[in-house]
């Protein structure tokens, strides 16, 4: 995974960030839900309803039990109630609340078991566009109140409602769905976007290399190896550097010369550590000069000398002082021989 941040290009990084931010926003959204956005907006349109309406289907679906609505005359609410239903010769009660989707709580629940013992009711139903408190569901289990909320509501009622009305509850959940995918594309925009704005400042993704130019039809003798001064700065007066590696070069021969560039590295002077991260990056880390300066002749020195190897020559270089005192020379230094 360090590989792949290493060698990717700001541009393949942001995007795969942004996808990642866009299915995370998806499923924390809950764009997948296609039910709970449907019942969410059949919840919001029953709410919008006139009280007769609403009330209007909810007979509807307590007559698909076989009960039947009595005392048409009577006004809703009279007497603590909304409808009195029958089976046969007993009555029970029902109160209908459209309260969005707020929670009904228990003592909505024991006034209302009070006003079906008063009326001598076989039972109640309380119907309510809401959820109910879980202290409330065990309030109707204890006195034989049945509730009627939320999406159980909605799943009876859904195949009594007229067609365009359960049309138009779908066409909102789609726009509800629709606007949560937005939201999640922006949320993945912006991420990627901030991605790349910070893999660039930091220098993310290698430099392209071009293409090794072809060998010459009839090869010169190999160039021996010219190692760097012992003191920094002073320079050698052969500065050409190897041929090409042979293409027929095992993947193991090159990362043996990769090695070898590694160790002469760590004989620079005020080199603490020299490793590489990846194929093309190699981490220094130097020690601060007696002035207290950073050391740049070493660094250079250590261009010098990987330019020699031809495959190495554009390799990227992070440069880390080894003991820094403060934030600037903790600070990550990027350099590139060619």
């Amino acid at each position: 995974m360090t590989d792949f941040l290493l060698a990717a290009s700001p541009a393949t990084l942001a995007a795969a960030v942004a996808v990642v931010a866009f299915a995370v926003a998806a499923l924390a959204m809950g764009i997948a839900r296609r039910r709970r956005d449907e019942a969410r907006a059949a919840l919001e349109a029953l709410c919008a309803m006139k009280w007769r309406e609403f009330a209007h289907h909810v007979v509807g679906v307590l007559s698909q039990r076989g009960l039947r609505q009595d005392d048409l005359d009577r006004r809703p609410g009279d007497d603590g109630f909304d409808i009195r239903m029958t089976r046969g010769a007993a009555s029970y009660l029902v109160q209908c609340k459209q309260v969005g989707q707020r929670l009904l709580g228990e003592q909505a629940v024991r006034s209302f078991a009070g006003m079906v013992r008063l009326q001598g009711a076989e039972g109640g139903i309380l119907v309510t566009t809401g959820d109910v408190a879980a202290a409330a569901r065990r309030a109707a289990a204890a006195s034989g109140i049945e509730l009627l909320s939320g999406y159980q509501l909605w799943r009876q009622l859904r195949p009594l409602l007229p067609v365009d009305v359960v049309r138009e509850i779908e066409a909102a959940a789609r726009a509800r769905r629709g606007r949560k995918a937005l939201l999640a594309a922006g949320v993945g925009v912006a991420a990627g976007a901030a991605t790349f704005l910070l893999a660039g400042a930091l220098g993310a993704g290698p430099s392209p290399a071009p293409e090794p130019a072809a060998e010459a039809a009839t090869p010169a003798a190999p160039t021996p190896v010219v190692r760097p001064a012992t003191e920094p700065g002073e320079q050698s007066g052969d500065t050409m550097p190897m041929q090409l590696p042979d293409p027929t070069l095992s993947e193991a021969e090159l990362a043996a010369r990769r090695a070898d560039a590694e160790r002469s590295l760590l004989e620079l002077p005020q080199v603490a550590d020299a490793a590489w991260s990846t194929r093309s990056t190699m981490v220094l880390r130097l020690r601060r000069g007696t002035d207290g300066a950073f050391p740049e002749e070493v660094v250079e020195a250590a261009c010098q000398l990987l330019v020699r190897y031809e495959e190495l020559r554009y390799t990227r270089m992070q440069v880390q002082l080894s003991e820094p005192r403060d934030e600037d020379e903790a600070r990550v230094r990027w350099r590139q021989c060619r």
